[in-house]
């Protein structure tokens, strides 16, 4: 009997509980029952309620007072329940069903789950900032585009206090709110006007190369600290091949082909303060790859035309055993002209032994540097 009366109890207790998506009136829902509708949109099961949960979620933004309690629940005691409020915080402007213009008080309060003591509190509110951007500037998160719509001022005006907190986070004891932050930071920094130029100083120091690399890249374009960005470029022409092997990835090895090359061709953008990489970029002259050759070439002219720091190293490269480089090196010393004075005692007793386009190239550069004396 007892056995009998136990079974009876447990199967009331499931129904009571298994159905507990029957306990709110989605016709009218209120903003106390955004903690019960969160609860019931993530349930695993099918049954009408939880669908009709989800539903409520979805338009919470017509529910009187609805966003603020979810975004109340940032600060609930239960950090399970502050990353689920974080989760559909970040979902629901994704979506487009959250207005942030009408909503000031939601980043903020993401920002501030920033420094919640739960990590997984940390990253889901970073991942979800992460939405803010993809959702109100159109742009891709994470490799997936959710949103080609403009920018809306709720996120933009937000954009110097996001990128602050995030260069913050960039300390955080856990990795993976440390790689959240970076991954968002990457994908802002287009849209952060007057604080591009310090995400890309904060990232030109990051542990990863290939950050480092991207940050240092923008600096050369956009402006910056560029005594951050030029070791970085050096580095990606020395050991980029490297980096790219060990991290066997294809799709890098596409984006970065030939990393040599493209880096010479960033300290070229950045010029005269590029001038320690000569050595680095000289040694690309000559490559079997056109691009890194050309790279090299228009970077070092960029970088010194005058001669003052290139003109030794090319001198070196006029008795290289390839051809091409002593060609190369000679028409840069021409172009150079009498800056490249330097280097007419060798031009003049190498010629007569050069035939064909490098004997051409070197009497060029003689008489270049010549006129430009006389």
């Amino acid at each position: 009997m007892s056995r009998t009366v136990g079974i009876i109890f447990g199967i009331l207790l499931l129904i009571l509980f298994g159905s507990a998506c029957s306990f709110v009136d989605y016709s009218n829902p209120t903003a106390s029952d955004v903690p019960i509708l969160i609860q019931q949109a993530l349930r695993n099961d099918q049954t009408l309620g939880c669908a009709e949960a989800r539903r409520a979620m979805r338009n919470i933004s017509s529910i009187d007072g609805g966003v603020d309690a979810l975004i109340m629940l940032l600060q609930d005691e239960d950090p399970e329940t502050r990353v689920n409020a974080a989760m559909f915080l970040g979902d629901l402007v994704a979506d487009g069903e959250i207005d942030l213009d009408d909503n000031a008080g939601l980043v903020p309060s993401l920002l501030d789950a920033f420094h919640d003591g739960d990590p997984d509190v940390r990253v889901e509110a970073v991942e979800a900032i992460a939405d803010c951007a993809a959702r109100d500037c159109g742009i891709n998160v994470f490799g997936v585009t959710v949103c080609s719509g403009g920018p809306q001022a709720g996120f933009i005006r937000a954009i110097p206090s996001v990128v602050t907190a995030l260069s913050d986070v960039l300390q955080d004891e856990n990795e993976e709110v440390r790689d959240a932050a970076v991954a968002v930071l990457v994908e802002i920094a287009p849209l952060a006007r007057t604080e591009f130029t310090n995400v890309n100083e904060l990232l030109a120091v990051h542990g990863d190369f290939f950050i480092r690399l991207d940050a240092a890249m923008n600096i050369a374009e956009t402006g910056g600290d560029v005594t951050l960005a030029v070791p970085v470029l050096i580095d990606g022409i020395e050991n980029g091949e490297t980096f790219l092997a060990e991290r066997d990835d294809e799709s890098l090895n596409l984006e970065y082909y030939p990393i040599a090359g493209n880096c010479a061709y960033y300290l070229g953008l950045i010029g005269r303060d590029s001038v320690d990489a000569i050595p680095e970029i000289a040694l690309l002259i000559g490559s079997d790859n056109v691009t890194e050759h050309q790279n090299a070439l228009d970077a070092i002219m960029s970088i010194d035309p005058q001669g003052k720091f290139v003109t030794h190293p090319m001198i070196e490269l006029l008795s290289s055993d390839d051809p091409d480089v002593r060609e190369s090196s000679a028409m840069i010393l021409g172009n150079i002209g009498p800056g490249a004075r330097d280097a007419l005692p060798l031009l003049k007793e190498i010629v007569e032994n050069e035939s064909g386009t490098v004997r051409l190239e070197m009497e060029s550069a003689i008489e270049q540097i010549d006129i430009g004396i006389k």
